[in-house]
């Protein structure tokens, strides 16, 4: 009688383990299915802002020196926060509702990069903070912007360091910013295609000499920015143009740089590709900094003296320089 009184008992137990299993399953799906609508519906609302009706772009090229133009402006302005209000809404309810979600460290991500474009900084800091120290796998695979260069992976916690420099840069604590911007390349940057590591690698580059120059170590910005001289991003970036000639003409004059872009030129100098290669990179010394000009395959040094001189005076920052 004890034995199946026992028998029962554990039959019991057993039944009761395997509903509270079923049960759990259903919950994890409920929450899957409904963290997916919420992420789904977030993820579409910032589509129609950047891609279908492009919001930035339109608010870009609005002609503001008229009344209807301001209007319009303003009438782009309040569409995209609308919606991108919207979209920060469903994160917002992602996260606070079902933080066991497999999209909860996305929709945190997401989160603070919609609170940075709606300038709620201090909230957007905070969520890239819980993003920065958590364990979180840099290497998901998901998809991040649209086109060939598109992010593959997650890369969260670069992100996340990116962000937080951005958000101390714009509030003036540069010290800080500085030190987010340094721990960013902690984390390996995940990406496919060569171009896009060579953009980030520009970026923190661009990045870095902003900061020395705002810590007023004006050689050391320009000595950063030297090599990227002759980057085509300068022929579509009024900012990026700018600065390097902001850079340039901080304590030298036109007469002084055409002078040392004619010495350089004389100075030009080669590295090989490779160390088994027959190719070479051919570079002048600008300011003491190598800049590399890209000629193909002079066949002496006369004509790859004379083809250095035409690229660099080709070059838009030369053009620029050369015209003020």
């Amino acid at each position: 009688m004890i034995k199946m009184k026992n028998a029962i008992t554990i039959i019991l137990i057993l039944q009761s383990v395997s509903l509270f299993s079923q049960e759990m399953e259903l919950d994890s799906a409920w929450i899957e299915s409904d963290s997916k609508s919420l992420f789904k519906e977030a993820e579409e609302l910032t589509n129609i802002v950047y891609y279908h009706l492009e919001l930035d772009y339109l608010i870009s090229i609005v002609d503001t020196s008229t009344i209807k133009g301001k209007a319009r402006r303003e009438i782009y302005l309040e569409q995209k926060e609308e919606l991108l209000r919207k979209a920060l809404s469903n994160y917002e309810e992602l996260i606070l509702e079902y933080p066991t979600s497999t999209l909860y460290y996305r929709a945190l991500n997401n989160q603070g990069i919609l609170q940075f474009e709606l300038k709620f900084y201090y909230a957007a800091k905070k969520s890239f903070l819980e993003v920065l120290n958590s364990d979180v796998q840099d290497e998901e695979e998901v998809s991040v912007g649209h086109g060939l260069m598109a992010e593959n992976f997650a890369n969260y916690r670069r992100r996340a360091s990116e962000m937080l420099y951005k958000i101390e840069f714009i509030q003036g604590n540069y010290l800080e910013a500085k030190k987010y911007l340094e721990e960013s390349e902690k984390y390996p940057y995940y990406h496919w295609c060569g171009n896009a590591h060579e953009d980030k690698n520009f970026w923190l580059d661009y990045q870095r000499s902003k900061i020395a120059f705002k810590l007023e170590n004006i050689e050391e910005a320009r000595k950063i920015m030297i090599p990227h001289l002759f980057t085509r991003k300068i022929r579509t970036d009024t900012e990026l143009r700018e600065y390097l000639l902001e850079l340039l003409y901080h304590d030298l004059t036109k007469e002084t740089l055409i002078q040392e872009f004619e010495k350089a030129i004389d100075l030009y100098y080669t590295k090989k590709k490779k160390v088994d290669s027959n190719y070479f990179d051919y570079y002048i010394p600008f300011l003491g900094e190598a800049l590399k000009v890209d000629i193909y395959r002079p066949k002496n040094k006369d004509e790859a003296l004379n083809m250095i001189r035409r690229k660099v005076e080709s070059q838009l920052i030369y053009i620029l320089i050369k015209g003020e």
